[in-house]
């Protein structure tokens, strides 16, 4: 078989693995080093893809994935024009192929079947015009490739209207779609249009997953849609709800069958729990987020979590409820810390004895804790450590908590957060508030980088912190870290941070490093990273708002492309 053929039967199975790996064969049979390369990359993320985010051989693997990307990704993605690099915002390899893009509607237009041509790609962030031009969406609705999307995103960002987007969310080729996210823009007062364009797409028997934002319109406009369909997942968020459109929605066919409905923002306020308490409804309700909703919305917890229709409720956001600690404590005696898997409360008031009567609790499926601006301090912090399920976590925020170092060496020191891969600190020192004193400093995070116990973390935010040259030299080369991820700036760092970030090996590894409000790295201060043969192709870098020199500027544009994140905006490849 030839390279077309190959890839031919790979974009025909994407998610069977045989065809990729008889390919990574093919090409270590050919015996160039380049084909090698890629022969290994294919079986090393094939691999990836199959083992749990804990899995302890996940480490080494992740390093060589970063290290085949970093010097094959230009040349596997492939020759971009600059009109082609211009729009394609994103993109994610999977399994040796790029799987996943972020297009606008004219780049897509322009350059989309080459695109196609060289890789499986099963899922689109379509990035779409302006509504006053729907003709350049119509335009592709008929081109071949919507038949291998399986997941398409629409509407984004700003949100598009529902004309502009129904040529394609109508159209005959899109067929194998399975998973529809579309943020949908309607006037108020008018008639729920998304339905019927809903209703009419050739995909509707075999979706699975409808996510819906900003749709100003009661859902259960949308439940003829989900009883004809195959969904098995909804996620709405930013809709008007109401007491008898919800119970509806919750008593319709759909959610008679294996279901997960989850709901956010919109007006999800007390008003509409008589809804969950209806007869007929089923418990599908498996995510509420109320973000939104009003820091005066009393979300009366008790009555939510007790109610027939979040009996299986396993993630809960009350942030920006401003909840009092004994409401807090609410989901302690619900029972519902024993099946939560993600637990918002950021804004919230927990503080010291509310996170010591939750940490008492029996939580073992809890993964995601959100602690932001919660008053914890640094006793709250050590209250956490007694809790069982520590090692359960695998993302943790505790930003804007007036944390000291103690309450690092603290984290450090406990012997648990064994999973912990994203750890969000930042806005911990004087910034915060114009009383505060504590601050996260060098000895904290060099406490952290020291634990074993924190060896999986890959993604760290110091923003506004007061992490110096020295700190940020043990996040980077401490002996257990492989650090992806690093937040910093916000605050002054000189030029004594950006030689330890230029000389250290491990700046290789960083997927994304933030230095942005940082007047102090303005001019030509980031040089020594801009030439440093450590600084990876891969790493989208935010220097935002520094005044960078016209020169330095165009180092990183030539080497990181669209990954440059500046004001003024750069060119990219």
């Amino acid at each position: 078989m030839s390279h077309a053929a190959f890839l031919s039967a790979i974009r025909a199975n994407p998610d069977d693995d045989t065809a990729r790996l008889v390919y990574a064969d093919f090409l270590d049979e050919q015996g160039g080093p380049a084909d090698a390369a890629r022969a290994e990359f294919i079986r090393l993320q094939t691999r990836l893809a199959a083992l749990d985010e804990a899995d302890p051989a996940r480490a080494a693997l992740e390093d060589r994935e970063n290290e085949l990307l970093r010097a094959h990704e230009r040349a596997w993605l492939g020759q971009l024009r600059p009109a082609l690099a211009k729009g394609l915002s994103r993109w994610t390899f999977e399994r040796g192929f790029v799987s996943k893009i972020g297009i606008s509607a004219p780049a897509l237009a322009d350059h989309g079947g080459p695109l196609f041509d060289r890789h499986p790609i099963a899922t689109v962030r379509l990035d779409t015009p302006v509504p006053s031009e729907p003709g350049q969406l119509a335009k592709l609705a008929n081109r071949r490739w919507w038949e291998r999307v399986r997941h398409l995103r629409i509407g984004e960002p700003a949100g598009a209207s529902i004309p502009t987007c129904e040529a394609i969310l109508t159209s005959p080729r899109l067929a194998a779609l399975r998973r529809l996210t579309v943020s949908a823009r309607e006037v108020r007062g008018t008639a729920p249009r998304l339905a019927d364009v809903l209703s009419r797409g050739p995909w509707l028997a075999g979706l699975e997953d409808l996510r819906v934002r900003d749709w100003p319109h009661d859902p259960s406009a949308l439940v003829p849609v989900l009883d004809a369909s195959a969904v098995r997942r909804v996620r709405l968020s930013g809709c008007v709800f109401t007491v008898a459109g919800l119970a509806a929605f919750l008593s319709s066919d759909f959610a008679g069958r294996p279901c997960r409905v989850e709901l956010a923002d919109g007006n999800l306020g007390a008003h509409l729990w008589p809804a969950l308490r209806r007869r007929g409804v089923r418990p599908v309700l498996r995510r509420m987020g109320f973000a939104n909703v009003g820091r005066n919305t009393d979300v009366d917890l008790p009555t939510l979590l007790s109610s027939p229709a979040a009996a299986n409720l396993e993630a809960l956001d009350a942030s920006e409820t401003r909840l009092s600690g004994k409401k807090v404590l609410a989901l302690a005696s619900s029972g519902f810390l024993r099946r939560a898997s993600e637990i918002g409360l950021t804004r919230c008031h927990v503080g010291v004895k509310t996170m010591a009567a939750l940490a008492k609790e029996p939580a073992p499926r809890l993964r995601k804790l959100k602690l932001g601006e919660t008053g914890l301090r640094t006793a709250g912090v050590q209250a956490l450590c007694g809790a069982e399920w520590c090692d359960n976590l695998t993302h943790l925020d505790l930003m804007r908590n007036a944390l000291d170092d103690d309450a690092l060496v603290a984290l450090a020191r406990s012997g648990k957060f064994v999973n912990v891969r994203r750890l969000d600190l930042r806005v911990n020192s004087p910034d915060l508030s114009a009383g505060c004193k504590a601050e996260i400093g060098d000895r904290g995070v060099a406490a952290l980088a020291d634990a074993p116990n924190f060896a999986r973390l890959r993604h760290l935010n110091l923003y506004r912190t007061r992490v110096t040259a020295k700190g940020v030299d043990a996040v980077l080369n401490g002996p257990h870290w492989r650090i992806s991820e690093l937040e910093l700036g916000g605050y002054d760092l000189g030029a004594d941070l950006v030689n330890v970030l230029a000389k250290s090996p491990r700046l290789a590894r960083l997927t994304r490093l933030g230095l942005s409000f940082t007047p102090a790295l303005g001019g030509d201060a980031l040089l020594p990273l801009a030439e440093s043969p450590h600084l990876s192709p891969l790493c989208h870098l935010d220097i935002r708002y520094n005044n960078t020199s016209d020169r330095v500027r165009a180092l990183f544009a030539e080497r990181l492309g669209r990954r440059l994140e500046d004001y003024p905006p750069v060119g990219a490849w």
